[in-house]
């Protein structure tokens, strides 16, 4: 005799979606991004640590390493890893 399983579930068939990774046209939102952090602060250096750039964008900056690390940017910035670990955010277009 046949072995009888329940009906599936409807969730059964659920697949999760794609996580959102790096948008492909990020020169765009970064250029707007630079442009408004010249606008904001004109003194500001061509590279900054992540908090110098969250004290700048007025957030903290856990809010931008998990930007990072869920979206692979913060506002289009893609920071240089330096050997020792640290971020380096480039502010030239």
């Amino acid at each position: 005799m046949a072995e009888k399983f329940p009906p599936p579930h409807p969730t059964d068939n659920y697949s999760p979606k794609k996580k959102k990774g790096r948008p492909s046209n990020l020169s765009g939102v970064r250029e707007r991004t630079v442009e408004i952090l010249r606008r904001i602060a004109p003194d500001a250096p061509a590279r900054m640590t992540t908090e110098e750039l969250a004290k700048l964008m007025g957030i903290k900056a856990d809010s931008v390493r998990h930007s990072l690390c869920t979206r692979g940017h913060y506002a289009g910035l893609v920071p240089i890893r330096l050997p020792n670990g640290r971020l380096l955010w480039q502010l030239t277009a």
